[in-house]
């Protein structure tokens, strides 16, 4: 029947092997209605109806009889979907809907913001049905609160919120697969501005901006003059990137000071192909708590006994290659004092060869200025025993002679350490590689020097050239420089860190117009934390501009402490509970397969929410890779202050996501 005419009776035939979509759409114009806002019956006995809802199947999988008689509903609905016989209800709030073509994104969506706590109790409480006359989509968001929170309703069917999406915004009425994300932000400022009209008081706020609205602390240095500009902007979602596989770099740290390097990985302040070398700088003295204008990098060769180049800063990280290695040199950056010079020594033990094989790492020093070999040849010695390029060689003692103490005295005294020969280049053959010409060039005093070591010196003196890659690095490159270097997953913590960490500003990509000391000049920029809302919406960037996925796992846990990411820094630590998560199956936000995860506030159980199916699930299944949402819930004052169990990172578990496109 219709909802503008009386009852009308037509029969359709249709193959068994039809879908019951395409059915529906053809019946529909016979009907001569709109198949959007037309749900289907099956009339099982003379007052006995139950929704169809499988628009995937073949009519032959759906009915029972070939002269089955299906009801064709068209809005204004007549019967209510609490009488629909589609499962047993698992308890108050957990209720399926169905999914009425391409919206499973919606109830994505709907799961996760109806299992908010405050926003929930607000829209059921008497305050808000009864002194609050509400207009558009704020009383269509009451009315779906009601029915979903029934006692009653197993599975319904959200028509009339879908209606009221496509007249707010008419990407809503294609039918496609849209991005849960905006819808999100589309349905928190439309409930906001329609709880605002519907208010009686002249209070510009809403329930909406009083659980989502958090505030970004904004700032910017100017690089010339140091001014600091501060401003504040507004949030309801934060929109946090995922470092990417390349943004992690390895690094080889040289201190100032004749020590060891220093190993380690290093993550850089943004993901992907944009990232510069004066980024990587940076990232690299914090790492190693120094200044970073104080900081040399240079691309290291695949052996590591040479310079490959002496890299700017304007140059981008876009072609790291997993192997590559940087060697950071604390050494300073601009032109040296006056009487001094910097040296780049290479070193090998192959003595009269032409074209010697290099061993060793290179080292960068300050040296006095005029140099030739006999003046830095001790500084080269020195250096070179101090930081592990010549290291003792492996000797054996006698066993009787180390019981009876003769392994000590004068046979284990390390005699002096002979100087190098030192050759500037070109040598013979052997030129200044290439990549460092233009270094060379541009640099004046760059030296480039070749330190020959006599191998028989050497062994006199118990001392040998290191192999610039040790075992453990040459067989795992991964484990000398830290773990994770291949891991493919990434915590919430190292996403919130990457979006509060400090960016360039500059020409030519991003002009900063300084308001004291002129336009055009370079700034950093900061984004901080500065007010938390009581709702925490968290959304993980996985869509790149070209839209291809990153499929990183992100682990997250059930608390989440945020302190640490607000400016001013707080007193204390502010912990968040999670309360639902939305999940994305497919390689971009327009296809493939939402689902979600819920927390039920009466029972304290976590539910898997696939359209109309819903099941409770254990805990460890929360830990999703398909994570696309996250929505935190601040706890109250008194809440327990100490890290329970679950506040640690979920282990990931295979969840029961369905693997089809609706």
């Amino acid at each position: 029947y219709k909802s503008s005419q009386p009852a009308e009776q037509l029969v359709v035939c249709a193959s068994r092997y039809e879908r019951m979509r395409d059915f529906k759409a053809r019946s529909c114009a016979l009907l001569h209605v709109i198949p959007v806002g037309v749900r289907l019956w099956r009339v099982e006995a003379e007052n006995e109806h139950s929704m169809i809802l499988e628009s995937d199947k073949l009519l032959d999988e759906i009915q029972k009889l070939d002269t089955e008689t299906i009801e064709f509903e068209e809005k204004p609905w007549k019967r209510s979907t609490s009488g629909c016989k589609y499962g047993n209800k698992l308890c108050r709030g957990v209720t399926g809907l169905a999914n009425l073509g391409n919206t499973c994104f919606m109830n994505s969506a709907i799961q996760c913001l109806s299992h908010v706590d405050p926003l929930r109790a607000y829209f059921l409480s008497e305050a808000s049905g009864g002194a609050t006359e509400y207009t558009g989509i704020a009383e269509e968001w009451r009315l779906l609160q009601q029915a979903m929170w029934d006692d009653n309703t197993a599975v319904y069917a959200p028509y009339e919120f879908l209606i009221k999406l496509m007249d707010i915004s008419p990407q809503f009425s294609t039918q496609r697969q849209q991005d849960v994300q905006e819808l999100i932000a589309l349905l928190l400022d439309t409930l906001h501005e329609d709880i605002g009209r519907s208010s009686c008081s002249n209070r510009p706020s809403s329930v909406i901006a009083d659980l989502f609205r958090g505030v970004l602390r904004s700032t910017v240095v100017c690089n010339n003059c140091h001014t600091k500009s501060v401003t504040h902007e507004p949030f309801t979602v934060l929109s946090l990137p995922l470092p990417a596989a390349s943004s992690t770099v390895r690094v080889l740290f040289w201190p100032r000071e004749p020590l060891p390097p220093r190993r380690f990985l290093t993550v850089l302040p943004r993901a992907g192909t944009a990232s510069t070398v004066l980024q990587l700088r940076r990232a690299i003295a914090r790492e190693a708590s120094c200044a970073a204008d104080d900081l040399i990098l240079a691309d290291l060769s695949k052996k590591r006994s040479r310079i490959a180049a002496l890299v700017p800063d304007t140059h981008t990280l876009d072609r790291v290659m997993p192997a590559d290695v940087f060697a950071a040199y604390e050494l300073c950056r601009a032109p040296p004092p006056a009487g001094s010079t910097r040296v780049v020594v290479y070193h090998t033990d192959e003595t009269f060869l032409l074209h010697p094989v290099l061993r060793g790492h290179p080292l960068l020093l300050l040296a006095p200025s005029p140099t030739c070999g006999e003046d830095i040849g001790g500084l080269v010695a020195t250096h070179s025993v101090a930081r592990g390029i010549l290291t003792p060689q492996c000797t054996c003692i006698d066993d009787t002679k180390a019981e009876a103490g003769e392994g000590e005295g004068e046979g284990t005294k390390s005699p002096q350490t002979p100087l190098p020969r030192l050759s500037r280049f070109p040598v013979g053959n052997l030129s200044v590689p290439h990549e460092l010409r233009g270094t060379a060039r541009s640099e004046p005093d760059l030296q480039c020097w070749l330190a020959r070591w006599d191998p028989a010196l050497l062994r006199a003196a118990g001392l040998q050239l290191a192999d610039p890659r040790p075992q453990s690095d040459a067989r795992c490159d991964g484990d000398a420089f830290g773990a994770g270097a291949t891991s493919g997953s990434v915590t919430i913590d190292q996403c919130l860190t990457l979006f509060t960490s400090e960016e360039d500003l500059g020409p030519p990509d991003s002009p900063y117009n300084c308001n004291v000391c002129g336009a055009g000049r370079s700034a950093t920029k900061r984004l901080r934390l500065g007010r938390l809302p009581r709702v925490l919406v968290l959304h993980l960037k996985r869509f790149d501009n070209a839209a291809a996925k990153l499929g990183a796992t992100v682990t997250y846990p059930l608390r989440l402490d945020a302190a640490r990411f607000v400016a001013p820094q707080p007193h204390g630590p502010q912990w968040y509970r999670l309360r639902a998560v939305a999940n994305h199956v497919g390689e971009s936000p327009e296809c493939g397969h939402y689902t979600a995860y819920v927390r039920h506030a009466d029972s304290d159980r976590w539910y898997f929410c696939d359209d109309q199916a819903v099941a409770e699930c254990a805990t460890v299944a929360v830990q999703s890779r398909h994570a696309y949402l996250l929505f935190y819930e601040r706890e109250e004052e008194n809440a327990c202050m100490g890290v329970p169990d679950d506040a640690t990172h979920l282990g990931v578990a295979h969840s029961p996501h369905s693997s089809h496109a609706n």
